[in-house]
């Protein structure tokens, strides 16, 4: 990239939790661990990038409960990806060592341990399946602090993301922070 064209940033999304506000079986619960990567570009105020992000229940894999000899997961399993395919910051201060953003992003998200079921076969808009997959919406606000000169900095940030999917919608509140690099 040319010299005035902004910057790129990668950001590792270190740790964090989310929890799905929807009661409908498998995504109504707690999860402990968020992990992610994003790699975005800013100019002055405007940020454009995408991310993908795992909220997984890392002590939860012990056997199901299906009778003996089952070693499939167990009920308390959560593995859920979030892709952003096209997300847009407005940050303030963009100039400063602390850098308030809102963002509003455009991707997906997809359940990659609730019930299977296949989109022809019965049961797929039962109300157990939940919402599995489908498009998404999310809101979030946080802040960056340059940490160095170099280019390294602190992120935190809260969202709320709305998906559908399977005829269903999810909605899940997050918060996560993580370490980025502007180069």
């Amino acid at each position: 990239m040319e010299e005035g064209d902004g910057q790129s940033e990668l950001t590792i999304d270190a740790g964090g939790v989310g929890y799905w506000l929807t009661p409908r079986a498998p995504l109504s619960r707690f999860t402990p661990v968020l992990l992610g990567l994003g790699l975005a570009h800013r100019m002055g105020p405007a940020r454009v990038g995408g991310r993908a992000q795992i909220l997984f229940s890392p002590g939860d894999n012990g056997p199901g409960d299906n009778g003996p000899g089952d070693n499939g997961p167990g009920d308390d399993e959560v593995a859920f990806l979030w892709v952003d395919f096209l997300a847009i910051d407005r940050v303030f201060r963009s100039e400063s060592r602390i850098r308030p953003y809102g963002r509003g992003a455009l991707g997906f998200g997809l359940d990659l341990r609730g019930p299977v079921a296949s989109l022809g076969g019965g049961g797929y808009f039962n109300e157990d399946n939940g919402a599995a997959a489908g498009l998404a919406l999310s809101h979030g606000w946080g802040v960056d602090v340059q940490v160095t000169d170099g280019g390294l900095f602190f992120r935190t940030e809260a969202d709320a993301r709305v998906y559908g999917g399977a005829g269903r919608v999810g909605v899940v509140v997050g918060l996560h922070t993580g370490l980025g690099l502007s180069f």
